[in-house]
């Protein structure tokens, strides 16, 4: 929440700047607070043990099954990848 509400008040400060640069506003007021500080984001991942259950409860002797399970994963591994390269 503290990361989203810094992120907020950064687009809020760049609006305020270009509102100067047009000379919509004489002085960036927004200039004379401090910025909201980032918190520390807390991540949740699965352990080892718990990701060979999942691959274990999957049925891949069939080809369709085997298909289902790359694109799973490639969902799963792209989407956390995205979503760690926003933290970063």
């Amino acid at each position: 929440m503290k990361n989203y509400a810094a992120l907020i008040y950064g687009a809020f400060r760049q609006a305020m700047e270009y509102a100067v640069t047009l000379q919509y506003l004489r002085e960036n007021i927004s200039k004379k607070t401090k910025s909201i500080p980032k918190g520390k984001s807390l991540v949740g991942y699965c352990t080892k043990e718990e990701f060979e259950k999942v691959i274990s409860v999957i049925y891949t002797h069939n080809f369709y099954e085997h298909m289902k399970m790359k694109v799973f994963m490639k969902i799963l591994l792209y989407s956390l990848k995205g979503y760690l390269y926003l933290l970063y």
